[in-house]
Order: C-alpha cells, then sequence, then structure tokens
C-alpha cells in the first residue's frame, strides 16, 4: 500500500504520543489515523488521561526523523506498512486482546492469512516460564 507521507506522519505520531489501548479508542471515534488528530478538545479529554492527552497535544520531537527513517524503509522493495482497520489485516491477529495498530512487512503481504506456525521461547527463561 502507497501512503502519502501526511497519512504516514499521522499513525506514526498516534503510536508515540498514546498507548495502543488508547490509540484503539481514538481510532474507533475519528475512522482514520489523520481524523483523530481532528478531534474535538472535549472528544480527546474523554478518551484520553491527563498524562496523555498532553503528550498528545504536541508531536514528540523526533517525529520528522521517525517520519524520514519509515519513508527510507518503505521506499525499499518488499517492504510495506499494514495498519489496524486495513481490509486485510490478519483476522487471527485482529482477534488477540492487544493487536498491533502497525505490521511493518518484509515480504509476500498475502501469507499473513495462511495457516501458520509459531514458536515462542526465552533466552533466559524463568522457573515458572
Amino acid at each position: 500500500m502507497k501512503f502519502d507521507t501526511a497519512e504516514l506522519a499521522a499513525w506514526l505520531r498516534l503510536t508515540e504520543c498514546v498507548g495502543p489501548g488508547a490509540a484503539r479508542r481514538l481510532l474507533a471515534m475519528a475512522g482514520s489515523a489523520p481524523a483523530v488528530f481532528e478531534l474535538p478538545a472535549a472528544a480527546l479529554d474523554q478518551a484520553l488521561p491527563p498524562k496523555q492527552r498532553q503528550a498528545f497535544s504536541q508531536p514528540p520531537d523526533h517525529l520528522p526523523e521517525l517520519i524520514a527513517r519509515a519513508e527510507a524503509w518503505l521506499a525499499e522493495p518488499g517492504h510495506e506498512l499494514m495498519m489496524l482497520g486495513d481490509a486485510d489485516y490478519p483476522a487471527r491477529l485482529l482477534a488477540t486482546a492487544d493487536p498491533p495498530l502497525l505490521l511493518w512487512l518484509h515480504g509476500d503481504r498475502g501469507l499473513l492469512s495462511t495457516p501458520s506456525l509459531a514458536i515462542v521461547g526465552s533466552r533466559s527463561p524463568t522457573p515458572q516460564g
């Protein structure tokens, strides 16, 4: 998927300013990442705790660098970005308690909808783990 810089900036700013739960609430209210930043102050006050509301009001200083790095990465062959809400966002991942807002893809996007296997481990397991 091809993005314009404003849309990419909105997604990156959203993920940098608030946690995933708050970001999902804001997306549900606004419908898109760019529209989140057009929500009225009363809606933001309702959706965000005061500390996150303050962080949300100003873009982070490093946002321009983050956008430039993301655009450079996306310009590479086989690199894509999938956002929560995309039509082909993996249904099983969407069904988890905390689906990622952004999936940075390298390779065949279609493989996300095929059966797969995951192995999770730890280099330093605890006795409980």
